[in-house]
């Protein structure tokens, strides 16, 4: 999505029974790389993993630091808030493996 753009979807999951989905205040056309973001965003919120976030973690296993969120949004085309969860994630997976 262009930095220029004002349309963010986002999507979480705020009880056990709803996914809160924000799509503005009337009816807009997603470009594709949007598209996919909201996809990625409603996976998180349904607790189900796309082959980009396991791609994500297969690529930063091999990494010595990790890389910013910035980074991670740009190559997996993710919005930066799913980037951070994903960095985050991968955080404590490290540190969980750290003697």
């Amino acid at each position: 999505m262009s930095s220029t753009s004002t349309y963010r979807p986002l999507a979480s999951r705020h009880r056990p029974d709803r996914i809160s989905v924000y799509i503005g205040a009337q009816y807009n056309d997603l470009p594709r790389d949007a598209a996919l973001r909201l996809l990625v965003e409603l996976s998180e919120a349904l607790n189900v993993t796309l082959p980009a976030q396991q791609r994500f973690h297969a690529w930063a296993a091999g990494l010595r630091m990790l890389p910013t969120v910035d980074d991670v949004a740009e190559r997996f085309s993710v919005s930066r808030a799913t980037a951070y969860r994903w960095l985050t994630a991968e955080r404590r997976e490290r540190r969980k493996a750290a003697p």
